[in-house]
C-alpha cells in the first residue's frame, strides 16, 4: 500500500512539475491565449488519444463532471489572469485542497493536527503569495480567480472516481472536449484563427501541448488513483512554486520578499503533505 502511495504521490508531483513549465513557455509564444488553449488541448488530446480504452473508464454521470470541471478549469484560469494579477489568478486554485479536504472527510473523525498541518502551512503560504506585489488586481477577477478554487477541487475530485485503469486516456478525453469547447464558443473564425498563427509559434505550441499539458495531466491523473483527492491537492502547489522559479532563472524575473517567505512556507506544507500520507494507512481511498 505505502508503495502505491509513494509512487502516486511522485507521479502527481511529476505532473504538477510539468504544469509549471506554462509560465515560462507561455511568454515566449505571441499567440492569442484562448486560441493557445484550444490548440494545446487539441493537440494534446490527440497525441493522448492512442491510450485510450473505454471500456477501463468508469462512466457514469461522474464522468460528465470530470470534463465540465477540467473545461471550467481551464477556462476561467484564463479569464482570471487577464482580470486580476497573475500572483492572484495562480495562487488562489490552489486553496483547492480546503474543499477536498472537507469532502473527504469522514463524518465524525476527529481533528488530528498532526494529519493537518501541512494544510494550514500550505494555506499561509498562499495567502502571503497573494500578498506579494502585484498589478492590476480586481474585485471582478479576484471572484473568477475564486471559482478556479472550485473547479481544481472538483477536477480533482472526480478524476479520481473516473480514470479507473485508463488514466492517460481520460486525460485525453478531457483535453479533447476543452480544445472542442473553445473552438466552438470562443474562438472567432476558428480556421483562419489556427493559419493566422505563425509558423515561428508551432514548435513552442507543439512543446506546450505535448510535454507540459498533455503529459502534465497524464502523470497527474496516474498519480491520483494511488492518492487521495486531498492529497493530490496538496501536491499541485509545487506549480505554484517551480513556475516563478523558472521565470526567474530563464527569464531574470524574480519576486519580492514576500513571495519567497510564501514559496518556502507552500514547499513546506507540500513536502508535510508527502511525510504525512506517506505514514497514513489506507490513503487509496474512493
Amino acid at each position: 500500500m505505502k508503495n502505491k502511495t509513494h509512487l502516486g504521490m511522485a507521479l502527481t508531483i511529476l505532473g504538477s512539475a510539468l504544469f509549471s513549465l506554462n509560465a515560462i513557455l507561455l511568454k515566449t509564444i505571441s499567440v492569442d491565449s484562448v486560441l493557445l488553449s484550444a490548440l494545446r488541448g487539441g493537440i494534446a488530446g490527440l497525441v493522448l488519444l492512442p491510450f485510450l480504452r473505454p471500456k477501463k473508464i468508469n462512466w457514469s454521470w461522474k464522468t460528465l463532471m470530470l470534463f465540465i470541471a477540467f473545461t471550467g478549469q481551464c477556462t476561467l484560469i484564463i479569464f482570471s489572469v487577464r482580470m486580476t494579477s497573475t500572483p492572484v489568478a495562480i495562487s488562489m486554485q490552489f486553496t483547492s485542497p480546503i474543499w477536498l479536504y472537507l469532502a473527504e472527510r469522514k463524518k465524525g473523525e476527529p481533528f488530528h493536527l498532526s494529519r493537518t498541518w501541512p494544510l494550514v502551512a500550505l494555506l499561509v503560504g498562499i495567502i502571503l503569495f497573494m500578498c506579494s506585489k502585484g498589478e492590476g488586481v480586481t474585485m471582478a477577477g479576484n471572484l473568477v480567480a475564486l471559482c478556479t478554487s472550485f473547479t481544481h477541487a472538483a477536477m480533482t475530485y472526480f478524476s479520481k472516481r473516473v480514470v479507473g485503469d485508463c488514466p492517460i486516456g481520460t486525460a485525453s478525453l478531457c483535453c479533447l472536449v476543452l480544445s472542442a469547447v473553445l473552438f466552438i464558443f470562443m474562438v472567432d473564425s476558428p480556421i483562419q484563427a489556427v493559419m493566422s498563427v505563425p509558423a515561428s509559434a508551432w514548435p513552442m505550441i507543439l512543446v506546450l501541448s505535448v510535454v507540459q499539458f498533455g503529459a502534465g495531466y497524464a502523470f497527474y491523473y496516474m498519480g491520483v488513483r494511488y492518492i487521495s483527492s486531498k492529497t493530490a491537492g496538496m501536491l499541485a502547489p509545487i506549480e505554484m512554486v517551480l513556475a516563478p522559479t523558472w521565470v526567474a532563472l530563464f527569464l531574470h524575473e524574480s519576486t519580492d520578499a514576500i513571495g519567497i517567505i510564501a514559496f518556502v512556507i507552500v514547499l513546506i506544507g507540500v513536502f508535510g503533505e508527502v511525510i504525512v500520507a506517506g505514514r497514513k494507512p489506507g490513503e487509496v481511498t474512493a
